[in-house]
């Protein structure tokens, strides 16, 4: 985790606890930190068009004015760059995260309810990019001990899990693994459901897979408070609940090593939105 740690900045209030929470998070490790700003670039020597020069000048104002504010918050001699680029953001980041530890974003931009739609860019940055990926809401930051929820679903744990505890440990902060579930409901007619009489059977199974993780992770990490909780309820509400008293929300996600691409799921989507604490997206990849 001594990578570069990009960040994605627009002027926005969420572009601002993006970055105050990357800070913290380059603090932590001694990384170096990346700003990357995509405004419309400097305009060509041909060009008297005024609206292309006010534009650039916003533009670069916006990454000068972040740049203060990053340097600001590190210590003296601490490596901070900011990049001005054309074209999409979303772009921009997911290409130099090839060689980034972290990037981090904010939850929303400038768009505000456009944000909301699925090509915004923490969508697609959160889907493509080839490392962890924060998330981060408007408002004021948890203290640094606060509790970290590792979400666990269907599919392989470890990645958010080892990601989850990592982060744990530079802060000092309690883990708290969370599987949530519910039966599911019939797509047509005809389809088999499970039985409600049977809830407590598949909650002692989930009870059971989810206390195998637990005791690995105590016996890889006997340092770290973990803790483990199942619940009967939508994974959906049960996070973005949790999120209001977690420092950090960490999930994982797929990657078809075909396509080069990152699956998120319904929950994820709506984590990314609604959580009002940061996610952190690991990235899992399909074997």
């Amino acid at each position: 985790m001594k990578g570069t740690i990009l960040v994605g900045v627009d002027g926005s209030e969420p572009s601002d606890a993006a970055l105050d929470w990357a800070l913290r998070e380059a603090a932590r490790r001694g990384a170096p930190l990346r700003l990357i700003h995509a405004g419309t670039g400097p305009p060509s020597e041909a060009s008297l068009n005024p609206q292309e020069s006010s534009d650039v000048s916003e533009a670069q104002r916006v990454l000068d004015n972040a740049r203060a504010r990053a340097r600001e918050g590190v210590p003296e001699g601490s490596d901070v760059a900011g990049d001005l680029v054309t074209g999409s953001a979303a772009a921009a980041l997911i290409e130099r995260a090839g060689d980034a530890s972290l990037v981090v974003v904010g939850n929303r931009g400038l768009g505000g309810f456009k944000g909301l739609l699925l090509g915004s860019v923490a969508h697609q940055v959160a889907g493509h990019a080839p490392c962890p990926v924060a998330l981060v809401p408007a408002g004021p930051p948890a203290a640094d001990d606060a509790e970290i929820v590792v979400g666990v679903g269907d599919g392989p744990a470890e990645p958010q899990i080892d990601l989850g505890v990592r982060e744990a440990a530079l802060r000092g902060a309690p883990v708290r693994l969370l599987r949530a579930w519910a039966l599911p409901t019939a797509a047509r007619p005809g389809d088999m459901v499970p039985m409600v009489s049977h809830i407590g059977e598949i909650q002692e199974r989930q009870e059971a897979r989810l206390n195998a993780m637990l005791t690995a992770c105590r016996e890889d990490h006997p340092e770290l408070t973990v803790s483990a909780q199942v619940v009967n309820a939508s994974a959906r509400d049960t996070l973005i609940e949790a999120s209001a008293r977690a420092g950090l929300i960490v999930v994982g996600t797929h990657d078809d090593q075909r396509r080069h691409l990152m699956a998120l799921g319904s929950v994820t989507s709506a984590l990314i939105h609604h959580a009002t604490c940061p996610v952190l997206i690991a990235r899992t990849i399909a074997s």
